[in-house]
C-alpha cells in the first residue's frame, strides 16, 4: 500500500494504523518507510508506484485562505499533483482511492473546492482509459488531535482564553467526521463503482453556534456568544454516499471532541 500526503492530517492518522505501508511525503510516522518524492516530478513518481497494488492518494493543498489568493498554486498543488498519480497508477496497474471533497456544490465555493472539482473531472478521463478509481467527498476531517487552522480547534482555542466570543456565520452548517470513520470509509471504497464520486461523512451537519455551545460545554466554560453574520448554507452536488455500501459512523460528534479535548497533545496543553 502506498499513501500520498502522509504528513499531512489525515495521511499521518491512517500511517499509524497501516504501519509498514509506505509513505509519500515530506514526513514519515513511526516505522513507515518515507519515500520522499514531489508529486509533481512524474519520473520519480513513477518508480514510486511500482511498489504497491492500492494506492490512496490523500495529498493536497487544504489551505483555503493561501489558495484564495493564488489560483495557480491550487492547480499545481491539486490538480497536476493528481493528475501525475492518475497517469502513474494507469500506467503501472494500480487500484486508487482518490480523496475529493464534499464543499463541491453547484459552482465551485473556492480555490480549493475548484481544483479538487477539476481533479475529479481528470479521474474520470483517466478511468475511461481504464483507470480504477474510486472518488471519496470527505466532510471536515478531525480526530484524536484537533487539526490546527481549522474550526474546531480556533474555537476551542478562543473558548478557553475569553469570556464572550464572537461567532462568524454562526447558522452555517458544516459536516464533521472522525478519522477512524474516514479509515473505515476508505476501506469500503474500494468496493465502489469506478469514477463514481460518493459522499463520506454524516447526513446531518451542524450549526456553527451549536458546535462552539458543545466546546464550551465538554471545556467547562459558561461562555458568551454574540453572533456575527448568519453566513450561507450551500447544497452539495447529490451523489451516493458510501452508506449505501454499509459505511456506519462509529464514532459522533460529542465522543470524538471529548477524545481530542483530553488529548495532551493538543496545542493549548503544552
Amino acid at each position: 500500500m502506498l499513501i500520498t500526503g502522509g504528513s499531512g492530517y489525515l495521511g499521518h492518522y491512517l500511517l499509524g494504523k497501516y504501519l509498514g505501508s509506505y509513505c509519500v511525503g515530506r514526513n514519515t510516522y513511526k516505522n513507515s518507510p518515507l519515500l520522499r518524492c514531489d508529486l509533481q516530478n512524474l519520473e520519480t513518481l513513477n518508480k514510486l508506484i511500482q511498489r504497491g497494488d492500492l494506492v490512496y492518494h490523500l495529498a493536497a493543498n487544504t489551505r483555503i485562505h493561501l489558495l484564495s489568493k493564488n489560483l495557480e498554486l491550487a492547480i499545481r498543488d491539486n490538480l497536476v499533483t493528481s493528475i501525475n498519480v492518475f497517469r502513474s497508477c494507469l500506467r503501472h496497474e494500480n487500484e486508487i482511492v482518490f480523496t475529493s471533497t464534499k464543499s463541491i456544490h453547484d459552482r465551485p465555493l473556492n480555490e480549493y473546492s475548484l481544483s479538487k472539482l477539476m481533479s475529479e473531472e481528470a479521474a474520470k478521463f483517466y478511468a475511461e482509459k481504464g483507470l480504477p478509481v474510486k472518488i471519496v467527498r470527505l466532510a471536515s476531517v478531525y480526530g484524536p488531535e484537533l487539526p490546527e487552522g481549522k474550526v474546531m480547534s480556533d474555537l476551542a482555542k478562543k473558548i478557553l482564553k475569553r469570556n464572550s466570543v464572537p461567532i462568524v456565520n454562526s447558522e452555517r452548517e458544516e459536516y464533521f467526521i472522525h478519522a477512524h470513520d474516514v479509515m473505515k470509509g476508505l476501506e469500503i471504497a474500494r468496493e465502489a463503482d469506478s469514477a463514481k464520486p460518493y459522499e463520506l461523512g454524516p447526513f446531518q451537519g451542524i450549526k456553527i453556534i451549536k458546535l462552539a455551545r458543545i466546546i464550551a460545554n465538554l471545556l467547562e466554560r459558561d461562555i458568551e456568544f454574540i453572533p456575527d453574520g448568519k453566513g450561507n448554507n450551500y447544497i452539495a452536488q447529490p451523489c451516493k454516499h458510501l452508506s449505501s455500501l454499509g459505511w456506519e459512523e462509529e464514532i459522533t460528534l460529542e465522543e470524538g471532541l471529548r477524545e481530542a479535548l483530553k488529548n495532551p497533545r493538543w496545542p493549548q496543553k503544552r
